[in-house]
């Protein structure tokens, strides 16, 4: 798909000027990764509505209005339809769906694809949190055989050395097992992975969409992700692995029985 270099500039420049300071730490640290040759590994975790998406739209827009070549896919369908040009990270990277630990994606190394990854400047991967761990460990073997063609320094860089921005938010929802525990589904999350001692983690804390009267809710909200929440103990689930959340009175609704 071809983009207009005049079109993306002024769509750059539109968002650009809405940015706040730490999407600006970001935005920064991506293109001078891309333009110094870096091929830096990137984590921007931030909880809905922080600007994730928004952030990854005004990268996406200055480097196409440079004429620079971005692949952006995400973990879920809904996810990738909000990225300009998006895709599946699965159908993007030909994925196997029964994943082993030294599985490889169905790339060929003189396949359409593979120059695409070759040619490419930015990858960015939304949702991360939700796709497994060896999902991401087959996606960078390839991409190191894949570049190790041409330069072969890549096969001891993450991803080839290819600049990638990986997003997303633990607080939703992991990786899903089938029939697995609560300590399989954590040990295939992405941080359980050796590639994430590669990352560089930038931290999105600024709500964007938050209006007065809601803070409250979200703050509570992000206590319970953080498993920080006040919780209710009884006899019952004393040995168990789950809490009672205590719901504060603010945020209930009186219920009144009709007569």
């Amino acid at each position: 798909m071809s983009y207009n270099p005049e079109s993306e500039r002024r769509e750059h420049e539109r968002l650009f000027q809405s940015l706040n300071e730490e999407q600006r730490m970001v935005y920064n640290g991506v293109l001078d990764s891309i333009e110094a040759g870096k091929g830096n590994l990137f984590f921007l975790y931030g909880h809905g509505g922080t600007g994730k998406t928004y952030l990854y739209k005004t990268i996406i827009s200055k480097l196409r209005s440079q004429q620079k070549i971005v692949v952006p896919v995400a973990s879920s369908g809904i996810a990738a339809l909000l990225l300009p040009g998006g895709r599946t990270a699965h159908s993007r990277f030909k994925i196997p769906i029964t994943l082993e630990e030294h599985s490889v994606c169905d790339i060929k190394t003189r396949s359409m694809i593979a120059e695409l990854l070759k040619r490419a400047d930015l990858i960015i991967w939304d949702e991360a949190p939700m796709t497994h761990r060896l999902a991401f460990e087959a996606f960078d073997r390839t991409m190191r055989d894949i570049l190790s063609k041409e330069d072969p320094s890549a096969i001891d860089k993450p991803f080839g050395g290819k600049t990638l921005l990986l997003g997303g938010d633990f607080r939703q929802i992991l990786p899903v097992i089938n029939g697995g525990s609560r300590q399989e589904t954590v040990s295939a999350a992405i941080n359980r992975s050796n590639i994430w001692d590669a990352c560089i983690l930038y931290t999105l804390s600024q709500n964007m969409r938050l209006k007065d009267e809601e803070k409250k809710f979200v703050e509570w909200i992000l206590q319970v992700g953080d498993g920080n929440a006040p919780s209710i103990e009884t006899m019952e689930d004393s040995n168990a692995d789950t809490d009672n959340i205590k719901i504060p009175s603010k945020l209930c609704f009186k219920w009144r029985e009709a007569r």
